[in-house]
């Protein structure tokens, strides 16, 4: 289990660490946005190294705070597997002006390697006359190295005017590069961000990236056929001989355009290669992608789908689902390649409320009748906040130790709902199998100050995250024989309420050992006297510690951790306490879809229908009081949810409906529900085919 593992360092190197670590002959390497690169001992966080590359950027220069007081290093390095060197992107102020600057380092001593750096300068090769500008761009996704290149993808600050997206091809030797634009016929943005995902490949000088808002193709592009406006967009890029980058093949929703205008974007979370044991007869090699509404989108990697190409001019992909909630992360491929997991966020009903959809779920990708599709099977008990990463994997390593627990999902968790940055951050554990609907979590470490979507790195046995000021590490305890964990990690108290929680604190040891103390950091925690008597005489294996909180001391909404530090007569060990609280009345928590809901293709006089749920998250009824119909064509279904109850931890399921309408082309309406707990604010979009 995962609870044998226990906090192994945490180191400072005084700067937000959101490119993920990366281990290079045998030296974890961490880079910060400070323009701070330090090589560590991966087992006890020493510092080995350490080196500024150059003067980070400010960003009161352009008055995007997103990432703030500095930026350096964003995206995460990658290691060329040959030489083990590491190429590092850097975004610095070179007498005043920003640059971008690819890095290549020996791993050992940070020493920069012949050639380098490389400044990312030039005009695009499809569109000549657009050239790339520094201080309008942000470096973002993980780097690629692919047939002797380096590629960078690069977006906005802030989505402020003017930007563009854009691909850097940088060759490894440090003698040329190349650039391709996603928007160079147009006003630009279409931004290639991914929430920091690592830009993709299947096969020799193949790119898979997505974008985000922008001009897109026209309705019923073939995918074959990409043009020079690809916002919102899964894009192909084949680097062809003579040394540029061409657009291949792309799929953009039927309803992109109403997407980018609302800020639901297609690109926010990268490309997955997903396994050929995943595939199907109908398509044996399968992709996955994701948006901001909420959608997981299951695409064929031969043939994407344009634009508008389905049924009744809708979506041609294999597959979509959707998730609930707000998707800024990218997929990931469970163990035994059955399944894929991907972290949900939304938006808040009202402020310092938990959002809908906030959590890991479980996407199986299924094989019927030689057809792939995609189905929900579980989802996490844990609340994603907003900066919470893509989960990372561990599998059972060939010796059977180390963090080698089959199928555990590890995942850094901002629990401060909405706020940023996060000042509550955790590194959480969950069992990737699931179990009756749910992933089940099984231990989480405090870290401190967040960064945003710092996805952690599982490798030699250890588990490392970045921070908002180094990062932190969890491996197997070594410190001695004893271990502990906590009941209370599944808890949930009204605010202010005078009733308490009660828990248990575990404690198991290898050999007999009595307790000397219990410290726990957290006034609202205490643990029962006289058990603690009793385990202090007692030698035992195992000792199960009852432990109360009193909720009255915990006023705000949301998870509160506090650590208990157990010392015994074997060693001493440190678990989380963990106590989640929510309103004591009702409350609308979660909005299927959150605000947005593709309904999809119709053919004309056909009439199709989609499911709408709401859930009520508080501890007292929830009454919906009114409803804002839908305009022609949309129409609500059956009957109408005014005057239901929805009982705590219930849900009300309704549908709405659209009628297809011969040359409407693609169509959008408002709706919202009224309740005593909150609003949903809902759009619709349709399309019926020509």
């Amino acid at each position: 289990m995962a609870t044998r593992y226990q906090q192994a360092f945490s180191t400072a190197l005084g700067g937000q660490v959101l490119a993920q670590p990366v281990i290079a002959q045998g030296t974890l390497i961490v880079a910060t946005e400070t323009d701070v690169v330090a090589g560590l001992n991966p087992l006890t966080g020493a510092v080995i190294w350490q080196r500024t590359l150059g003067t980070p950027v400010a960003s009161s220069v352009d008055g995007c705070g997103d990432l703030s007081p500095w930026r350096g290093v964003t995206s995460t390095p990658v290691v060329d597997p040959t030489t083990g060197s590491v190429f590092i992107m850097d975004e610095e102020s070179v007498a005043g002006a920003v640059t971008f600057e690819l890095h290549k380092i020996d791993p050992t001593t940070g020493v920069e390697q012949p050639s380098f750096p490389l400044t990312v300068a030039g005009s695009a090769t499809n569109q000549r006359s657009t050239a790339f500008v520094a201080a309008q761009e942000l470096q973002r996704p993980g780097l690629l190295e692919l047939d002797g290149k380096v590629f960078a993808g690069f977006a906005s600050h802030c989505d402020d005017e003017p930007w563009n997206g854009w691909i850097d091809a940088l060759a490894t030797d440090g003698s040329s590069q190349v650039l391709w634009a996603a928007e160079p016929a147009a006003k630009g943005q279409a931004g290639i961000w991914q929430a920091g995902a690592g830009l993709a490949s299947d096969g020799d000088r193949q790119l898979l990236l997505s974008t985000g808002n922008g001009p897109g193709m026209a309705a019923g592009t073939p995918g074959t056929s990409p043009g020079r406006t690809l916002g919102d967009s899964a894009v192909r890029l084949h680097l062809v001989a003579k040394g540029t980058l061409k657009a291949t093949d792309f799929f953009a929703p039927y309803d992109q355009n109403l997407l980018a205008a609302g800020d639901f974007d297609f690109g926010s979370g990268g490309i997955t290669v997903l396994p050929t044991s995943m595939g199907s007869p109908a398509t044996p090699r399968l992709l996955t992608a994701v948006s901001k509404g909420g959608w997981l989108y299951l695409l064929d990697a031969t043939s994407l789908g344009g634009t508008g190409r389905g049924a009744d001019g809708a979506d041609a992909v294999v597959a979509r689902v959707q998730l609930g909630g707000k998707i800024l992360a990218t997929a990931s491929v469970s163990p035994d390649d059955s399944m894929v997991y991907v972290t949900t966020m939304g938006t808040p009903g009202a402020p310092g409320v938990p959002a809908p959809g906030r959590s890991i779920v479980a996407v199986q990708v299924t094989n019927v009748n030689g057809r792939s599709g995609l189905k929900v099977v579980a989802r996490s008990s844990g609340d994603m906040g907003l900066g919470a990463s893509s989960p990372s994997i561990s599998t059972r390593t060939s010796s059977g130790g180390g963090l080698g627990d089959p199928g555990v999902l590890w995942v850094s968790r901002c629990n401060a709902g909405l706020a940023m940055p996060c000042t509550d951050a955790s590194l959480d554990a969950y069992d990737a199998t699931p179990s009756n609907g749910r992933l089940v979590e099984l231990a989480s470490w405090p870290i401190g100050n967040g960064a945003k979507f710092a996805q952690p790195l599982v490798a030699g046995g250890m588990v490392y995250v970045g921070t908002a000021t180094g990062v932190a590490a969890v491996g197997e305890a070594t410190r001695g024989p004893v271990t502990s964990s906590s009941s209370l990690n599944v808890a949930a108290a009204p605010v202010s309420s005078t009733a308490s929680v009660q828990g248990t604190l575990r404690i198991t040891a290898a050999i007999p050992v009595t307790i000397t103390s219990v410290a726990l950091s957290s006034s609202a925690i205490s643990a029962d006297q006289a058990a603690l008597a009793a385990a202090s005489t007692t030698p035992a294996t195992s000792f199960q510690i009852p432990i109360t909180v009193d909720t009255s001391q915990l006023a705000a909404l949301g998870e509160h951790t506090a650590l208990a530090t157990v010392s015994t007569s074997g060693g001493t060990t440190t678990t989380p306490l963990v106590v989640r609280t929510t309103l004591a009345g009702p409350f609308l928590l979660e909005r299927r879809p959150p605000r947005f809901q593709s309904i999809g293709g119709v053919a004309p006089g056909q009439v199709r229908t989609v499911p709408l749920t709401l859930t009520n998250i508080g501890l007292a009824p929830l009454h919906v009081t009114g409803i804002s119909l839908p305009g022609a064509p949309f129409f609500l279904s059956g009957f109408s949810p005014v005057g239901a109850i929805i009982q705590p931890g219930a849900t009300l399921t309704y549908s709405v409906g659209v009628i297809g309408v011969a040359g409407q082309g693609v169509v959008s309406s408002n709706m919202s529900v009224a309740t005593d707990g909150g609003n949903a604010q809902i759009t619709l979009t349709a399309v019926t085919s020509p």
